[in-house]
């Protein structure tokens, strides 16, 4: 018995098209755009899911301060705090994350912000007298319609990607709403 050998060749696949068709300029170009779109409405979407995790924990942190009185006794209090810590330990098994992109400049303004704001929040936690005026200041520096007050906070701020911008505005918005009520003068 004589052993055949042959030469196994690829065959040529006959789905392929003879023609590629490439798509033109335009097309790819609409697709890129819709592309863009779809990626600015995902980030928004995770960046309102951060802002309901922080609103959660908000609203935890608060049920957990709620101080002992005539109306919850000791052991209705600790199923409160059993019942806060368990919700804590289930919303830390969720983590969405969005990523800023910034170059060294923009990282550099971001980090000097942040330590100034949170400057400003151990001032304000201390009740020192001058941090609503610091306050006043850094949101008059973001508003870029008046007359800044503090053009070294506002020229940072402007270092800041836009992203960043907005983020600082709103975070000063916030501290301003939050120390809305509270008297200084003491």
């Amino acid at each position: 018995m004589a052993s055949e050998t042959k030469e196994l060749a690829p065959k040529p696949c006959q789905d392929t098209p003879k023609e590629i068709h490439i798509p033109d300029l335009d097309h790819i170009l609409e697709v890129l755009d819709d592309v863009e779109k779809r990626i600015e409405d995902y980030q928004k979407q995770a960046i309102a899911l951060i802002g309901e995790r922080r609103s959660l924990e908000s609203t935890l942190e608060t049920l957990h301060l709620v101080p002992e009185d005539a109306t919850m006794g000791e052991v209705d209090q600790q199923d409160v705090n059993s019942h806060v810590e368990r919700l804590r330990t289930r919303l830390a098994t969720v983590t969405v994350q969005v990523e800023t992109a910034r170059d060294d400049v923009q990282a550099q303004a971001w980090a000097e912000v942040n330590t100034r704001l949170e400057a400003l929040i151990s001032s304000i936690e201390n009740g020192e007298l001058e941090s609503k005026a610091v306050l006043e200041k850094y949101l008059n520096s973001c508003s870029f319609e008046t007359a800044t007050e503090d053009p070294n906070f506002e020229k940072l701020v402007l270092s800041c990607c836009l992203d960043d911008q907005k983020k600082v505005r709103q975070r000063l918005k916030t501290m301003a709403e939050q120390i809305e009520g509270i008297d200084f003068s003491d």
